[in-house]
């Protein structure tokens, strides 16, 4: 899907008019002029907005789709897992390049402080044999057996994280920031909380999830460094409908990867383990991730 179709007819130019200075998020003009940053000032209604957001993200049929719902219903094995997390290696891999073009778009010098902040804890910061893209590399050693050079990616795989790329490349920040605050950084615990517990009961140990459980921990503040990118952005015409089809974006291309993902471990199986399908939906619908 193109980018220009989330509303971007809003967004004809990739950088939305700046709100006024004293409305920009802490960190930002306040240090500049020396004197301290006081709470962020948005308009009224913007913090029940992204409430309403938040609670639609949650209802979003990615949390529906029959791969999770094999996930949690413990019906994977760890060759469906070298699967799966062969080709979201690419996207996540990725995922550096993704916060780097958003800042790239940021005129506001305050916002590209933040964002490079997210940067500098994904890349490891003074470890780099700790940055997150080596952390999924050694459990893809490790524990699936996947050389992460030799891995031959799908057209579905290249397609998920080059879509991501160019939202993030050609968007104007008010739409990269809800695309990566709420339809990304922001479902990271209740999703990978899914994986984990799939992973689990597929035989994998716990103690070999650094990567997940690191971002289970850290995701929830880069989340919420970016939606306060985000609700600076609050007195833009149509914010919030503008920032629901971005949210909504992250989230179906994500959903339709993981379909793919899916329907090759389906036909892995020739329909033998996956013939409850409806009945593991159930076990995904409601459920959070920490149950």
């Amino acid at each position: 899907m193109e980018p220009q179709k989330c509303n971007q007819d809003r967004d004809s130019m990739l950088y939305v008019r700046r709100p006024p200075r004293a409305r920009l998020v802490p960190g930002s003009d306040a240090l500049r002029r020396g004197g301290k940053a006081g709470p962020p000032r948005y308009p009224d209604g913007a913090r029940r907005d992204l409430q309403d957001l938040k609670a639609r993200r949650d209802q979003h049929a990615l949390w529906r789709n029959p791969l999770l719902a094999a996930c949690a219903g413990g019906v994977l094995d760890k060759q469906d897992f070298r699967l799966l997390f062969s080709q979201y290696y690419l996207y996540a891999r990725s995922f550096t390049r993704y916060l780097a073009a958003f800042m790239a778009n940021c005129e506001d010098d305050g916002h590209r402080a933040r964002l490079s902040a997210n940067l500098w804890e994904e890349g490891g910061m003074l470890a780099s044999d700790k940055r997150h893209s080596e952390l999924l590399r050694h459990f893809l050693r490790t524990s699936l057996d996947i050389e992460p050079d030799e891995i031959e990616y799908s057209e579905s795989g290249r397609h998920f994280a080059r879509a991501y790329l160019d939202f993030c490349m050609r968007s104007s920040p008010r739409l990269s920031s809800a695309f990566l605050a709420l339809g990304t950084e922001g479902i990271v615990g209740r999703l990978y909380g899914i994986l984990v517990r799939g992973l689990v009961q597929a035989g994998i140990n716990d103690d070999e999830l650094t990567f997940f459980h690191l971002h289970m921990e850290c995701d929830d503040e880069h989340a919420a460094s970016l939606e306060d990118i985000m609700l600076s952005y609050a007195y833009t015409p149509d914010w919030s409908d503008v920032c629901l089809d971005a949210m909504n974006h992250a989230l179906d291309l994500r959903d339709r990867f993981f379909t793919s993902i899916y329907r090759k471990i389906e036909r892995r199986h020739t329909g033998t383990v996956f013939a409850g399908t409806d009945n593991c939906r159930a076990l995904v619908i409601p459920m959070n991730a920490d149950q």
